[in-house]
């Protein structure tokens, strides 16, 4: 009975949260006959169902399945040539939304229901649904998967959880060995220079710099180095990793759940055990969980550098082993590090001419961008590309 009432308030939940969204729905007719007939006519037969698929089992099995068949033909349109046109995206956001509503009122079984519901929630965000067309979904869906899955709290002290890689070192493994304090990147203590003289001597200047003890009252210094935390609270959500060495056989991209991502791949690395390669890259965690946003907040330097102060947060989480092509980015940025730690190398502009950026037409989205050098810096091949080694860098190794 108490799971019958349940079912009974999420569905008057889900009903409510749906009637809203879709008086408010950018989905212009027009719009999506110009994206394609095709999918205007998959949305016409679950559009008009869903609000009757709620509250009806009998009618959710058909509407599920055009659902399914949308979300399908918006997966294809984007693998083949991607969305040129934005009603691809909304129909995409849209069914996913559907989607999620139906596996927990509808046909989905018990065990399977709440895990594709958030599934289609975090699909929807990540393909680059506004948090505020989902966050009303998952304000009802949520809760039920948590209480379905049970909840997920560990209590083991610190030093247990540092002997099965469940903790991340406090300090750096081994030796900075190999790094030369010629090239080294200079650092300066957070109290002593003020966000007007970082402008003026780093900003303007273009002269990198590493800022000490500028994070150490966030409170995800602390909280993200234990991986428990990151189960016991989003377990449940789903992030995209690139799983494998880029560019090397076996590279592929997929979505994994937190507790996947953390038991699969970030624990046996975090205890050396080898494995595989896995790195959440470059993306708008933050906007995806909410919650996350608490944790961190702007440095003071930003808003000195920029009228506009910071206009996108992403977020970066791998194993070791993870690498990433020698680049430079359209934009200027304030990487922080909080946990783990990185090795990166920098070099200015006027080094160009030595770094072989890849021109070629054509490839991948990321290449085609024309921002990233031929040169693996590990590995140069100094008889392809000769000029490499008279590069001049800097470098270092950021920890928190």
């Amino acid at each position: 009975r108490d799971k019958e009432n349940n079912k009974s308030k999420l569905s008057r939940g889900l009903k409510s949260v749906w009637q809203e969204f879709a008086s408010d729905a950018v989905l212009e007719l027009s719009d999506m006959l110009e994206a394609g007939r095709e999918v205007a006519s998959q949305v016409n037969k679950f559009h008009e169902n869903i609000e009757r698929s709620i509250d009806d089992t009998s009618v959710s099995s058909d509407c599920k399945g055009d659902v399914e068949a949308a979300i399908a033909l918006c997966w294809r349109e984007k693998q083949s040539s991607g969305w040129a046109h934005p009603a691809w995206r909304e129909v995409y956001v849209y069914s996913q939304l559907c989607h999620a509503a139906i596996c927990i009122t509808g046909v989905s079984d018990g065990t399977t229901a709440p895990t594709a519901a958030m599934l289609s929630l975090d699909m929807a965000l990540v393909m680059g649904a506004p948090i505020s067309a989902v966050q009303p979904f998952l304000s009802v869906v949520e809760p039920y998967v948590r209480q379905a899955q049970g909840g997920r709290v560990d209590s083991r002290p610190d030093e247990d959880k540092q002997s099965c890689g469940r903790l991340l070192p406090a300090k750096l493994p081994g030796t900075e060995a190999g790094l030369s304090e010629a090239c080294a990147i200079s650092r300066i203590c957070a109290g002593d220079i003020t966000p007007k003289q970082f402008r003026k001597l780093h900003w303007k200047a273009e002269a990198p710099v590493i800022v000490t003890g500028a994070m150490k009252h966030w409170a995800a210094m602390t909280k993200w180095q234990d991986l428990d935390w990151w189960t016991s609270n989003f377990g449940h959500r789903n992030v995209p990793l690139e799983v494998g060495l880029s560019g090397e056989p076996g590279w592929e991209e997929r979505v994994a759940t937190v507790e996947e991502f953390v038991e699969r791949y970030l624990r046996p690395s975090n205890m050396n055990a080898g494995g595989t390669v896995a790195y959440l890259a470059q993306h708008t965690l933050l906007d995806q969980i909410e919650a996350l946003q608490a944790d961190v907040e702007a440095p003071p330097f930003c808003d000195a550098c920029s009228p506009e102060g910071v206009t996108m947060v992403n977020v970066w989480m791998g194993t070791s082993g993870t690498k990433t092509p020698l680049h430079f980015d359209s934009y200027d940025n304030f990487l922080c590090q909080v946990a783990g730690y990185k090795y990166i190398r920098l070099y200015a502009q006027r080094e160009t001419p030595r770094l072989y950026v890849d021109r070629s037409a054509g490839g991948s989205s990321t290449r085609s961008q024309h921002n990233i050098s031929q040169v693996d810096v590990g590995n140069p091949d100094t008889s392809a590309y000769p000029l490499f080694a008279e590069a001049q860098y800097t470098e270092a190794v950021l920890g928190p």
